[in-house]
């Protein structure tokens, strides 16, 4: 007897069935159920936009990852950082990311990304780090 994998949001009614391992519960609600207000109390608008891949998520990628080269941070690096499984909560979680990368291959303390950060600039995208 195989068992049914179906669950049900006690807010908004979607179900979610078929589960993989690995499948992240937060993540299959806001595939599927993006609308739902138990998650987006829960989840960061910009958390909800990377499942859904919208177009201004797309953007704010691209330009990290132009930014990126710039700075001579590989390829396989700039993908793991912006295809992890888990999506970030804020566009500045995901610029830290980035900007980590280039801490760990140059094994700097202060780079110009974080010079950068402290601008509050990269492109577009506005940033504020404490």
């Amino acid at each position: 007897m195989e068992l049914a994998d179906t669950v049900r949001c006690y807010s908004c009614g979607g179900e979610l069935n078929r589960w993989s391992p690995g499948d992240l519960p937060w993540v299959e609600h806001a595939r599927f159920h993006p609308e739902c207000v138990f998650l987006q109390a829960n989840k960061t608008p910009f958390f909800i936009e990377q499942v859904q891949g919208t177009p201004r998520v797309n953007q704010i990628k691209e330009e990290l990852r132009e930014f990126a080269h710039s700075r001579g941070i590989e390829d396989y690096d700039i993908n793991q950082v912006l295809n992890r499984l888990e999506p970030y909560e804020s566009e500045e979680e995901l610029f830290k990311a980035i900007s980590s990368l280039e801490n760990d291959e140059y094994n700097r303390g202060s780079t110009a990304v974080d010079d950068a950060l402290g601008q509050g600039q990269c492109g577009n995208i506005a940033y504020s780090v404490p």
